[in-house]
């Protein structure tokens, strides 16, 4: 996971480095930089698979640790040169280098070995963090650092709870997750150091976020002696009706990964496909029909005789139409894509078997996620041609449907 943070890191700065400098986001960009990305993993997983464990493995014949251990930390330190000179995480490049060697077969022996070398880069790790902090800038803006230090926490914690609870995981153990994972690395130095490059942020940000690095690596370990005892609190206190929802969600996760689609469920799901994207198409024309294009409709239906006090009430009417079509659109469309995957994506195969009030339940959950995702989609499409309160609304209004559509099925569940 912190792996695929770095990853997602590397996106993050090639779409905000140039928003921070004041131009438009371009998707061009945007897709060089994920195929560039793709290019250069395939090339050093592929070229290295082919040459590191060979190599290390010739270099283990000989029987000489010390000989070991220079080839593979040269290897590390070779392959994190290649992703710094490529403008990616020093850490991807260590990772995969690490992947490799430990294709060779040799890698407890290795591990032993390096050992004493890994404290020393650890201690000299923390002592170059600490050298970074400035603290008369954390002192002057110590407001801003307890903020930031608690949005992490809460915010981590939560998204990745939350993320590990949809991919199937037990709620204690999705709990344990979350507290483990609750710190930045060095890449928030990166961003930070862009954000001031580019005038996007202010100069303090840097050792702020330096400072809040440091907090959330010292608070970790005692985070991660907690989890044990939080996920087994989480475990008995958490409400029956929520439980036996999240058994419910996890059973038809283990279904879906078991079982296979049918041979028509393939063709079944282009129509829902079809109604939820191209409803959402209508409310999006709506929305930037009515914040650029609003005089233009009044003038049209003007000159087919609509007397000009009642045009705007006439534009509103069709504008009202259009977004209540296309809405009932999406919402037929995410309700037979929910009754694809909660009945038909994934039959029973020995697995874990649901009831079909279980299935309903399930499928009610999935037509509500499918709509908030549709409606995330469209929200950042539309974001140019929204107000920030608007922006805010939705999704509040979305956050509260499924947690009112959540607590009903756990309810239902558990009478």
């Amino acid at each position: 996971m912190l792996l695929c943070e770095d990853l997602v890191a590397v996106i993050m700065l090639a779409v905000l480095t140039p928003l921070g400098a004041g131009a438009t986001l371009s998707a061009g960009a945007l897709e060089w930089t994920g195929l560039r990305l793709g290019l250069f993993l395939l090339a050093m997983v592929g070229g290295g698979y082919l040459v590191i464990p060979p190599l290390v493995r010739l270099v283990a014949r000989m029987g000489r640790d010390e000989t070991l251990v220079v080839a593979s930390i040269g290897i590390c330190f070779g392959f994190a040169m290649e992703a710094e000179r490529a403008g990616y995480s020093v850490a991807l490049g260590a990772f995969l280098a690490g992947s490799l060697v430990a294709e060779s077969g040799v890698a407890e022996r290795l591990e032993e070995l390096v050992r004493p070398l890994r404290d020393v880069f650890a201690a000299v790790f923390f002592v170059s963090v600490g050298m970074m902090i400035d603290p008369q800038l954390i002192a002057a803006h110590w407001p801003a650092l307890a903020l930031l230090v608690v949005v992490l926490i809460v915010g981590k914690m939560v998204g990745v709870t939350l993320g590990a609870m949809l991919a199937g995981t037990p709620a204690p153990l999705a709990v344990q997750t979350g507290l483990s994972l609750a710190q930045i690395g060095e890449f928030s130095f990166i961003i930070a150091g862009v954000g001031i490059e580019t005038g996007a942020a202010h100069k303090f940000l840097y050792s702020v976020a330096v400072a809040v690095s440091a907090i959330t690596t010292f608070t970790t370990p005692f985070m991660i002696r907690a989890c044990g005892p939080v996920g087994a609190m989480i475990e008995s206190r958490a409400p029956q009706a929520l439980a036996r929802l999240q058994r419910v969600y996890d059973g038809w996760v283990e279904r879906a990964k078991a079982g296979r689609a049918a041979p028509d469920d393939r063709l079944g799901v282009a129509a829902p496909l079809f109604f939820l994207f191209g409803g959402a198409l209508c409310v999006a024309a709506v929305v930037v029909a009515i914040d650029i294009a609003e005089r233009p409709i009044e003038k049209i239906i003007i000159a087919h005789g609509v007397a000009v006090a009642r045009a705007a009430t006439v534009a509103d009417l069709l504008a009202l139409a259009v977004a209540v079509i296309g809405t009932a659109a999406m919402l037929f469309g995410a309700r037979q894509l929910a009754a694809r995957l909660a009945y038909h994506r994934a039959p029973v195969t020995g697995g874990i078997t649901l009831q079909d009030w279980e299935r309903s339940v399930m499928m009610e959950i999935l037509q509500l996620a499918i709509m908030v995702c549709t409606g995330l989609l469209l929200l950042a499409v539309l974001q140019p041609f929204l107000q920030i309160r608007e922006g805010i609304a939705v999704v509040v209004l979305m956050a509260s449907a499924i947690a009112l559509v959540i607590w009903r099925g756990a309810r239902r569940l558990a009478a």
